[in-house]
């Protein structure tokens, strides 16, 4: 496997995956500074990015086209698509 700088998607891809960690840490932040509590936060923010996601596959069980297209707005399907 041979990849350099100059491969196609090399640059897009390490520009996004760091501005998808740095966007994830800025949304622990402002959860943490919201509840004034760090621990609070960082329970949001994991039942936000893993637990949410694993909940939002059981949604396709839900009669209606509404709950089948709800998951890839969970900010974690949506950062993997931003990827």
């Amino acid at each position: 496997l041979d990849l350099t700088w100059s491969t196609d998607g090399v640059m897009y891809s390490i520009f996004t995956g760091g501005l998808y960690v740095a966007g994830v840490a800025l949304i622990g932040l402002s959860l943490g500074a919201l509840l004034r509590n760090s621990a609070g936060g960082v329970t949001v923010l994991v039942a936000l990015f893993f637990v949410l996601s694993i909940a939002s596959g059981f949604l396709s069980l839900v009669p209606g086209d509404f709950w089948k297209y709800v998951p890839q707005y969970i900010p974690s399907e949506a950062g993997g698509r931003f990827l």
